[in-house]
């Protein structure tokens, strides 16, 4: 048999909207609810014990307990979604060069840790980005030449469908000993904004200088996605200046109203784990509410209003919606 555990406490604050609190006074030792109008009711006096009243308030808590259980459970996916993807990659044994352009071969240390991210192919020594995100390369690469020539070396990002540079970094090697060390060469690339080819896209690496006869002794490569399924860095902001629609598809929505108006959420059905944003950046005394569709609840309410420049972030459970 279960059982519930109520802990003693001193009156509690007038609870939201639709709930009811159940505890024990300590002032006293009487089980009471209080509602959302701050009445107080006594259940440990005869006249008010009613086990359907016990039950409500006990069925009323656990709604709140399971809504703030789906703002957990979602805040969790949320963090997933923005955890990053990685690899790591060197070559095997040192590489003479030969032709310029030369494609880098490598072997895998550890595989892509999120495939539907980037993935890597060892075989053709490629690596593919299928979501457009933010991607860091970070390298070490030795570059060394038995006959001191000067000459600049470039490291390259190729998109292979096209043959043409993505991003690419360059090393002066010196007459002096005819050797040069780059460390820490880290490549930022972000797919799909700035004139930047979207996903998917397959790439290799390459060097390339003023002629060949100089050796590549030692290549390590770490790759790994900044903005996991590139969920934020694609959106935009949207501004409304009336009654209107939030919307998923961007950033934030901006609002910016000189009268009273509404702005409403998205359905949560089908947007498990989708956020809103809704940043007013009006400061007049217009009275902003913010609604659901279909009788969907903003932390067990119908609706909330949002205060001049104030901003609130939602998100949704697949039925409902929360404030985070």
């Amino acid at each position: 048999m279960g059982k519930i555990r109520i802990l003693k406490e001193a009156e509690p604050a007038t609870p939201p909207l639709g709930r009811t609190w159940l505890y024990t006074d300590e002032s006293d030792n009487h089980l009471k609810t209080k509602n959302d109008s701050g009445a107080v009711v006594d259940l440990t006096a005869t006249a008010a014990y009613d086990d359907t009243a016990v039950i409500a308030a006990i069925d009323n808590n656990a709604a709140g307990i399971l809504g703030n259980a789906y703002t957990i459970d979602n805040l969790a996916k949320t963090v997933a979604n923005l955890s990053t993807a990685q690899c790591q990659i060197h070559q095997d044994s040192a590489t003479t060069v030969t032709t310029t352009p030369q494609v880098l071969t490598f072997t895998t240390d550890i595989g892509s840790t999120d495939d539907s991210i980037f993935s890597i192919d060892a075989a053709a020594n490629t690596f593919t980005f299928h979501k457009d995100a933010s991607y860091n390369f970070s390298s070490t690469i030795t570059f060394e030449s038995a006959t001191p020539t000067a000459r600049t070396i470039y490291f390259d990002l190729i998109n292979t469908a096209e043959d043409s540079i993505i991003a690419t970094e360059s090393v002066v090697m010196d007459t002096a000993n005819g050797s040069t060390e780059v460390g820490a060469m880290i490549t930022l690339l972000t797919l799909g904004r700035n004139g930047m080819p979207s996903a998917p896209l397959t790439m290799q690496v390459q060097v390339r200088a003023s002629g060949t006869g100089y050796s590549i002794p030692e290549f390590h490569s770490i790759l790994a996605s900044s903005t996991a399924y590139g969920a934020a860095i694609d959106k935009v902001t949207n501004t409304l200046t009336a009654t209107g629609a939030a919307s998923t598809a961007y950033a934030v929505n901006l609002v910016d109203v000189s009268t009273n108006s509404v702005i409403t959420l998205p359905t949560a059905v089908g947007n498990d784990g989708q956020m809103v944003r809704v940043k007013r950046i009006d400061s007049t005394a217009s009275t902003v509410t913010i609604d659901t569709l279909n009788s969907e609840t903003i932390d067990g309410v119908l609706s909330t209003t949002l205060a001049p420049n104030g901003s609130i972030n939602f998100i949704a459970n697949g039925f409902n919606w929360f404030t985070v």
